[in-house]
């Protein structure tokens, strides 16, 4: 059975013994099960396509400036939407074809796409918790910061990205699934079982567990200090204004005497907002692929692994859920005045391009016209004077161009 899994599961197949007999599912595979993943590939890939570019249509179509939390955010959905078009496409396609149909360079290339998504999308994660952290612990330092610190960020995030996948288009290769059976398959040749074990773990810890480890401490980290900031907030309240002063939490590892009202200004509304979006971003993101990593691992490590047991299947199914979740999340803490707002001026825009399409084809078709007007008149009036006819000729000739020409002035203005 080959699905999801196949990103990981079939880096420990190994070279069989050419005395074995071909087994059963080189040729056949389970047809209703199959038939679920493609379903289910199939309502990811839709639900990512079109949450992703709805998140990108808001936020893009802004008219101010984007922070930085929305430009992580921007990239967030563009990490999400690789997963969607070079990790869940091909494997739908995989899916319905059951055998790998391209060659070994499509090979090689789907299967190192397949993975730099996978990156991608775990490390801005970590640089979007990077980021939330410096904002909430060290406030003074990202005073300073700009947009082009976000997109040096993302830059590390997408680079260490394309570094780490590269062994994977060497591992994988369009070959024999099985020896004498003369069925090829994108499959992955390891020199031992050791070998393929060491790569899946490898994987599990640059994907899942470093990540993983980061975003835990950058959280517990933030928690704290909002949890200093609440408490003081509310010890505040009950002083007086002119006589409290205490000391502002331990974030930044500086202490220092403020007053109530600029203790509650510590950390804005706005502050709390995208952490708490975060916060989710990244449950949700623990919650998809913690299953299929500790599959992962169990397959690698259990050689009694029920691999392809429809349960493992499911499990490793979830990870592709991420890429789908995520965007309704954004759209959950976004405010509904304003995605009406933007959602009725990309309506508009439409409408003003079509509008000036069909002016524009307008125009054309009269201009072309215009000519054979003219030629019809002259010939009808060929009993009248030469000069009253030329006179007639140049002023239907101005009206017809000016009739013309105005549609196109409204087109551009519209």
């Amino acid at each position: 059975m080959e699905s999801m899994e196949q990103n990981m599961r079939e880096n420990i197949s190994f070279k069989p013994n050419e005395n074995d007999t071909i087994p059963p599912w080189v040729y056949s595979r389970d047809e209703d099960l199959a038939k679920i993943e493609i379903a289910v590939l199939a309502c990811i890939l839709t639900m990512a396509i079109f949450g992703n570019g709805v998140v990108l249509l808001v936020l893009l179509c802004r008219k101010r400036k984007l922070s930085r939390m929305n430009l992580l955010i921007v990239n967030l959905s563009f990490a999400d939407l690789f997963v969607a078009l070079f990790n869940v496409l091909p494997q739908l396609a995989w899916e319905i074809t059951y055998r790998f149909k391209g060659g070994d360079e499509l090979c090689r290339t789907v299967k190192y796409l397949q993975i730099v998504a996978i990156y991608s999308s775990s490390y801005i994660l970590v640089m979007t918790a990077l980021d939330r952290y410096m904002a909430i612990c060290h406030p003074l330092m990202t005073q300073t910061w700009s947009s082009k610190r976000v997109h040096v960020m993302v830059t590390i995030a997408w680079g260490l990205s394309i570094i780490f996948s590269i062994p994977q288009a060497f591992i994988f290769s369009s070959r024999e699934v099985y020896i004498g059976s003369g069925m090829y398959d994108c499959w992955a040749t390891f020199p031992s079982i050791i070998s393929a074990k060491l790569y899946v773990i490898w994987f599990t810890l640059a994907v899942w567990v470093v990540p993983f480890t980061i975003l835990s401490i950058c959280y517990g980290r933030i928690c704290y200090v909002v949890w200093t900031s609440v408490n003081g907030k509310t010890n505040s309240l009950s002083e007086s204004k002119n006589t409290a002063k205490r000391k502002s939490p331990k974030c930044n590892g500086e202490t220092g005497k403020v007053t109530p009202r600029a203790h509650v200004r510590g950390i804005s509304h706005a502050k709390m907002k995208t952490v708490k979006l975060t916060l989710v971003v990244i449950l949700c993101y623990l919650i998809c692929w913690s299953p299929f990593f500790i599959a992962q691992i169990w397959g690698a490590l259990d050689p009694h692994a029920p691999i392809t047991g429809d349960a493992f299947v499911i499990l490793l199914l979830l990870a592709s859920l991420n890429s789908c979740t995520n965007p309704w999340i954004y759209l959950a803490f976004s405010n509904p005045q304003e995605l009406c707002t933007v959602f009725r001026r990309s309506r508009s825009a439409f409408r003003s391009s079509l509008d000036t399409s069909r002016r524009t084809k307008f125009t054309s078709m009269s201009m072309s016209t215009a000519p054979h007007t003219l030629d019809t008149n002259h010939s009808s009036m060929n009993n009248r004077s030469t000069n009253h006819s030329s006179t007639k000729g140049d002023a239907a000739s101005r009206l017809s161009s000016s009739n013309s020409y105005r549609p196109l002035l409204v087109g551009d203005e519209t």
